[in-house]
């Protein structure tokens, strides 16, 4: 069974349509890197899933299970999601990340885990800062901190690499890779098809509110098509586009 299913999903704003049948049948212990041009459908997409939006038309499918037939808590053991934003700025990091514990942990247990992950992402010295004190790419890796230690099978993260550094994109992905040898879902909306090569598993190109879905190395055709403009050129050495000299 697979951990994630969408069936012949149809959502339109008013009259625009801006997903068409889109099907997915998502594997365990896969990344999936989901592009497109601006306005494609993205966020939206990810909303559907997880029942930010309601759908209009077609299915989703958590391990089986319908969207509409699961409470809060069910979806919330299902998938952890990461939206763009900031957490509340008079909060301390540790109580950001107190409130992704799972139910059921004791007081002592929830610490444990909050300080294990904080060690494995080098943010012991920020537990006690307030958020209002972090960069908008620290407040982001505490944000996807705060998800991870719910421990769903699947992680969706909407723009994970926004506002990070290179260092930091390197760390947030290899440690998503991670989740991955875990058996662990793991989907990523991204602008930065720079992030493509050599990181995702299988790419979700979103274009004309079509889904097409393709190993990394068979992409390259579609997302030169979509990514175009006179501007622009693609390194097939460096597997990157680059912009052309003025």
């Amino acid at each position: 069974m697979k951990p994630l299913e969408v069936q012949d999903l149809y959502f339109s704003y008013g009259a625009r349509p801006v997903l068409q049948a889109v099907n997915l049948a998502a594997d365990a212990g896969r990344m999936y890197a989901l592009v497109g041009l601006n306005g494609s459908g993205k966020s939206t997409l990810l909303r559907l899933l997880t029942g930010v939006l309601p759908l209009q038309r077609g299915r989703v499918l958590w391990n089986g299970t319908d969207l509409h037939r699961l409470s809060p808590g069910q979806l919330a053991a299902r998938v952890a999601v990461v939206w763009p934003g900031r957490p509340l700025e008079n909060l301390r990091v540790y109580e950001v990340l107190a409130t992704g514990t799972p139910p059921g942990l004791t007081a002592r247990e929830k610490d444990a885990r909050i300080r294990s992950l904080a060690a494995d992402w080098e943010m012991e010295h920020w537990l006690q800062r307030p958020v209002g004190q972090l960069s908008d790419g620290e407040a982001r890796m505490v944000l996807i901190a705060r998800a991870l230690l719910h421990d769903t099978p699947v992680v969706l993260l909407d723009e994970p690499a926004t506002h990070l550094d290179l260092v930091h994109k390197a760390g947030i992905f290899g440690l998503l890779r991670q989740l991955t040898r875990q058996g662990k879902t793991v989907m990523f909306s991204t602008h930065d098809i720079q992030l493509l090569s050599g990181l995702a598993d299988r790419i979700l190109l979103l274009h004309q509110g079509r889904l097409q879905e393709f190993e990394p190395d068979d992409a390259l055709e579609a997302l030169t098509g979509v990514f175009s403009h006179e501007m622009l050129t693609f390194d097939k050495r460096c597997q990157t586009f680059k912009f052309r000299k003025l």
